[in-house]
This record gives C-alpha cells, structure tokens and sequence, in this order.
C-alpha cells in the first residue's frame, strides 16, 4: 500500500484515487473514520499521503464485510482486531453457505424453467390431431402437476412430433385395450390371472408410448384414473356399468402384490 502520491490530494482527487466517490469521504469524515488534518489556502480538505494509506486499509476491511465503526477501532488501535477479524470471517464463511444454498435452488429453478419452455406444444396443433381428446384445461392442470419431470418432457416431445396417423393407430390400441378389458370383466377374469397380467402389461405398453412407465407408476396412474370422476368413462364400462378404470384398476394393484410391491406406498420414482 506505498503507490499513495507524495502531494496532497483534494477531495475529489482523493475520491479518484481510492476509487470512492467524493460524497463516501465526506460520510467517513463525518463520522471521524478518515479525517483530513490539513486544508488549502481556499479552506479545501486535503489528504496526506498517510490519510491515502488509511483510506486504502479502509477499504480493505470494507471489502471483508467490517462494519465502518469496527474499522475505526481496528487502525485507532482501540479493537481488539484479531477477534474482530475472526468474528467477520464466521459470518463471511455462513454467508458463504448460504449464497451456495442460494445459486443451487436457482440452478433448480432455472433448470425446471429451461425443461418446461422445451417441452411446450401448440395446443391449436395437438386439437388438430387429437380432436375431442385434447382437453386443454386438462393439459395444464396436467402441467401443473408434473410439468417439471422427465416424464412431462417425454410426453411432450412426444405430442410435438405426432402425426395423424400414429394417433389414429394409437386410438386403435386404446379401443382395443378398453374392449379386451370389457371382455375380462364381464367373463369374470380374476385380477390374479394370467390374462390379468396380460392386460396390466399391454395398457402398460400403450402409456408407454408416451412416457417410460413402470409398474409404481402405472399404479399411480391408475389411481388418478378412479379417483377423478373425469376418467370415468376413460376406457368406457362393462355390461353390468362398472367404469372399466376401475376394473384396470384392480389388475394393476393385484399385479403389483404379485411382485412384491405394496400399492398404498408406491412412488413415481
């Protein structure tokens, strides 16, 4: 800290020199952490070479997050300035950890707002194709929920990409499903069958074709269909007016027992 001039430096000099502005040296002058000793013939503050190297200290222990009433107890001598030192170095160091915790949640956010603006569709397009099918208030509760998972992205990626015809054999897999699952239900298929499992597997391929779905999940699907009233008629109804989502339903969670999974406790995970 010995590049402070050898004259002395008016106030604005000073400022330019130590990189403040002129209104900082006259709030430290005021408050009696860098006072001038000398003025000009025209009653100008002028600043020392030793006042320069105070400002500069100033600075520094500024810069280390010292309150400005600590500084001035450190360089008069009257701090005890190791313990001062140390005490600043706790509260930098939680900082720190906090700042850390800080830029990671919105790395996360960030990351989440970048997964979403990828995976948007055209909702004018998607009705195109998929005709009454779409629902859009559907689509962004849907969003809502699981827009900020993979699975979202894939679907998404999915719907974007689709053309008609895909859809129209897509449908044709569904009406399939829904009528085999009729069948079984009015032939009294049990949910711990062989056919049942059957069944499980091939609506498992069909949500498949718009996501990886794994037995937890379809298991939570499946719940989704039952307990929203709007999916009643999701996979239409047997003879008898059971919602054939419910009967999916059963040989879902009858398959998941089978393999050693609990269905109250699955996770999408």
């Amino acid at each position: 800290m010995d590049d402070s001039p050898a004259q002395d430096l008016t106030v604005g000099q000073a400022a330019a020199f130590l990189g403040v502005t002129v209104k900082t040296l006259h709030h430290w002058d005021h408050i009696g952490l860098l006072t001038p000793q000398w003025r000009s013939w025209a009653d100008y503050r002028l600043y020392t070479s030793a006042e320069l190297r105070r400002g500069q200290k100033i600075l520094v222990y500024r810069s280390a997050g010292v309150p400005l009433q600590e500084i001035g107890s450190i360089l008069d001598g009257a701090g005890d300035e190791l313990s001062i030192l140390q005490h600043q170095h706790e509260l930098l160091t939680r900082k720190r950890v906090e700042v850390s915790d800080m830029l990671d949640s919105i790395d996360s956010l960030i990351q989440e707002a970048i997964a979403m603006s990828d995976h948007n569709i055209d909702p004018r397009r998607a009705k195109e194709i998929m005709g009454d099918k779409f629902h859009e208030e559907w689509h962004e509760e849907a969003q809502a929920r699981w827009g900020h998972t993979p699975e979202w992205g894939q679907a998404m990626d999915r719907i974007a990409q689709l053309e008609q015809p895909e859809w129209d054999r897509y449908q044709e897999q569904f009406s399939r499903l829904g009528e085999e699952l009729r069948q079984a239900h009015d032939a009294g298929v049990r949910p711990d069958s062989a056919r049942a499992a059957e069944l499980v597997a091939e609506h498992r391929s069909i949500v498949g074709w718009w996501y990886e779905c794994t037995l937890p999940r379809q298991v939570l699907l499946c719940r989704v269909y039952t307990q929203d009233e709007r999916f009643s008629d999701f996979l239409g109804r047997a003879n008898d007016g059971t919602p054939l989502v419910s009967y999916l339903a059963e040989l879902v969670n009858a398959t998941a027992r089978a393999k050693g999974l609990n269905p109250e406790t699955c996770t999408w995970d």
